[in-house]
């Protein structure tokens, strides 16, 4: 159906009298989840072939300890890595370890430090495969953009 967006397709009037004399339906939760789904797509637009979204107000943070909550945003089960947003409270301490894949990270708020190598808001920084390094502090607090070796420990609750 073509039509203007500003061109009303049913006027208010015309809406009332179907609402009025349209009796009540009992729909399937099947159907339902089948409308929404399609109702979403037109909203939210398809995601392209071969793509994955992850919506931010699906997505729940879990407490590691008191000073690191973790969101998982990607996870490949098949190399052993995930894609998460840690968020460190002034204080928080990230235990030194040894890296079993490439890791990456990218300060989005904050800065941290490793011994004294200091990354701040906006540095991106790796550790390939095999290396190790040591604690990582952040006195101020941070949120990292991390791409990490999956353990159980950081894959969340459901994980655990």
């Amino acid at each position: 159906m073509n039509h203007n967006d500003n061109e009303e397709v049913l006027s208010q009037h015309e809406l009332m009298l179907l609402a009025e004399n349209s009796a009540a339906t009992t729909i399937d939760s099947s159907l339902k989840q089948r409308m929404r789904g399609a109702i979403k797509k037109r909203i939210d637009g398809e995601c392209p072939d071969g793509g994955m979204t992850n919506r931010a107000n699906l997505q729940e943070w879990f407490e590691l300890d008191e000073n690191i909550s973790i969101k998982i945003l990607h996870q490949d089960h098949n190399k052993k890595i995930q894609t998460a947003l840690w968020r460190l409270k002034p204080g928080a301490i990230i235990t030194g370890h040894r890296h079993n894949n490439d890791e990456e990270c990218l300060v989005l708020e904050g800065s941290v430090r490793v011994g004294n190598h200091v990354l701040n808001e906006g540095d991106f920084h790796t550790m390939e495969q095999g290396s190790y390094h040591s604690d990582l502090v952040s006195e101020t607090g941070a949120l990292l953009y991390l791409k990490h070796d999956m353990h159980e420990r950081l894959m969340g609750p459901a994980h655990s």
